[in-house]
């Protein structure tokens, strides 16, 4: 393979983007800027232009509130369409078609002149974009780049939604100060179709050539790989497998938690006897923990395999629901929501465990039918609110969700890693 121009069918020349370290390196780095192009502003910013929509649209929050609700149910379908995608057409053409579909659904919120506008783009075009831009073609794109350290690269790339947490929110209350709401979204628009998009066309590659090295993909595994074409493993091949569902049942209890308790947390942190300020504090602690727990698990995956970091993940979400349950006051409650936001470090177990069990070329059908079934945890949310309106407490929902806890960590301890070929020597 030649060090310049890459040809690819459909897409033109494809530049090189030369950096003197590994470009495996340069794909991660890309996976965060589109998961904070594609998330930044639409997802992480959301609330910020609530009354300004309201006001100008006369339209109750209430009602705006259900664009970001709406958004995440398309996905458990498009998931496997995402799949299908990368292995018809590229994972470079999927995620740059994504990031121009992210563009374009910005441009038109700008335009938006009612309330519903809002809400049919948040229901019917961006799962699209997003799905195309942000998680399979991003996974997929990354497994193929790597063996060696892949744990490490996924928890990299796990935290592009995070970064856009701290970076987006104050720029955009800045902007909507300066210039409305309207130009806020036109200027993040410009600026992802310039900045990201042209970093995506150097950098995207779909999979590592022989001059790239063999330091973090062997070449018996490159060789392997066709460059394009469908997977050998269809739909019902993969559900077959026992590795699958126990990547799945130690993933979802501890989902499970965090979802009912983040989306209701200051309702349940005040019901427990905290103020809204201290509510704020350790929400901050969670996403602190988070962070903590997506970058251990990729190192602890990298040097022990899957099975030890999903143990420790699923346990310590299991002890947090625990700690939770009978939690009062500042001190426990901490401890409850450092142990259950470390757990979500098996967002990268997800990536991680399917990749070990299917590899690189069947990952994203693989992937995609798992991405999909997650979906179904965003349900103990509202389930949760219920419960506690119904009984008064939260305590009933917690005990549930500590039993299904407890299965997680069954599920992680049965799961069993499957041989990664050896590396060339460096």
């Amino acid at each position: 393979m030649k060090n310049w121009p890459d040809k690819t069918p459909a897409m033109g020349v494809c530049v090189r983007l030369k950096t003197p370290w590994y470009h495996g390196w340069n794909i991660v780095g890309l996976s965060i800027a589109m998961q904070m192009a594609a998330l930044g502003v639409m997802a992480n910013c959301f609330s910020f232009f609530l009354e300004g929509w309201s006001r100008e649209f006369g339209m109750p929050v209430s009602t705006l509130v259900l664009a970001i609700a709406l958004f995440s149910l398309p996905n458990a379908f498009l998931a496997p369409v995402a799949g299908w995608a990368v292995e018809k057409f590229t994972a470079r053409r999927v995620l740059l078609a994504g990031l121009f579909g992210v563009v374009a659904c910005s441009v038109l919120i700008g335009f938006a002149t009612k309330g519903w506008h809002i809400i049919a783009i948040y229901m019917l075009l961006f799962p699209v974009a997003v799905t195309a831009s942000t998680g399979i073609p991003g996974q997929t794109i990354v497994a193929r780049w790597f063996v060696h350290r892949r744990g490490f690269a996924f928890s990299l790339c796990a935290l592009g939604l995070v970064i856009a947490g701290v970076v987006y929110p104050p720029l955009v209350v800045s902007l909507i100060g300066s210039v409305g709401w309207r130009w806020t979204w036109w200027i993040f628009a410009a600026g992802h179709l310039v900045i990201v998009g042209t970093l995506g066309y150097l950098i995207l590659r779909d999979r590592p050539g022989p001059e790239d090295g063999t330091h973090y993909v062997p070449a018996a595994v490159a060789d392997d790989q066709p460059a394009e074409g469908t997977s050998g493993i269809s739909f019902r091949d993969v559900v077959k497998r026992r590795n699958f569902w126990l990547v799945l049942g130690a993933f979802g209890p501890a989902m499970l938690a965090n979802n009912a308790l983040v989306n209701n947390f200051a309702p349940f942190v005040t019901q427990r006897g905290l103020a809204l300020s201290e509510a704020a504090f350790l929400l901050a602690v969670l996403n602190i923990a988070a962070v903590v727990g997506k970058l251990a698990a990729g190192l602890l995956a990298d040097r022990y395999g899957n099975r030890l970091p999903m143990v420790l993940l699923t346990s310590l979400g299991l002890i947090g629901v625990v700690i939770l349950v009978f939690a009062h006051g500042a001190i426990p409650l901490t401890a409850g929501f450092i142990a259950l936001g470390m757990s979500q470090g098996l967002w990268v177990m997800l990536a991680s465990g399917i990749a070990s069990e299917f590899g690189s070329f069947d990952f994203p059908r693989a992937f995609a039918l798992a991405s999909g079934a997650t979906v179904i945890t965003v349900m103990s949310a509202p389930i949760t609110a219920y419960v506690d309106e119904a009984t008064g407490s939260y305590t009933v929902a917690l005990l549930v969700l500590s039993a299904f806890g407890v299965a997680g960590v069954v599920a992680s301890a049965l799961f069993r890693d499957r041989p990664v070929e050896k590396l060339r020597p460096v």
